[in-house]
């Protein structure tokens, strides 16, 4: 499954570290320590739970949480993002953005959640703009750093 992270990727392991909003849809013996305001040593069903990546993502695998998106994968976000993907600053959104929205692809099926069902070509737009704006960035302080190098050798003479 395309979830495994990389053991050894340090940033792998401090993507799947990041919250996502979960629904129980089965009740949790003994887990009520995970949402303070229950009162209660169990979880019940319908019970919304913030937990780390990896922890929702096998309990997605058991079919007992529903995943929702996270704030900053979410069509309003991805929309004004997508107007100007150079403009916007992904790392204080998440500093895990694509390695979280890969997760999300994996975990969310597309049927269930209409909000996920632009999130694939969306995420690959985001990634394309900015990767071109980085090059297009390199190429231009290249370009300015050869010119400047004969100008100086010329100034020397």
């Amino acid at each position: 499954m395309t979830t495994d992270f990389d053991y050894w990727n340090i940033d792998s392991v401090l993507a799947e570290d990041e919250r996502v909003k979960t629904m129980f849809t089965q009740g949790a013996l003994n887990l009520g320590w995970l949402d303070q305001s229950t009162g209660s040593p169990n979880l019940e069903v319908g019970c919304k739970v913030e937990l780390p990546l990896w922890l929702a993502v096998r309990l997605k695998q058991s079919q007992a949480v529903n995943v929702a998106l996270p704030r900053y994968l979410a069509l309003p976000i991805r929309t004004a993002v997508m107007s100007d993907p150079c403009q916007f600053d992904l790392r204080n959104l998440c500093p895990y953005f694509y390695e979280v929205a890969a997760h999300m692809l994996v975990l969310l099926p597309r049927l269930t959640m209409p909000a996920a069902t632009d999130l694939y070509p969306a995420t690959v737009y985001i990634f394309i703009k900015r990767a071109a704006d980085i090059m297009d960035r390199a190429a231009a302080s290249r370009d300015e750093g050869e010119r400047l190098i004969p100008a100086e050798n010329s100034a020397r003479n």
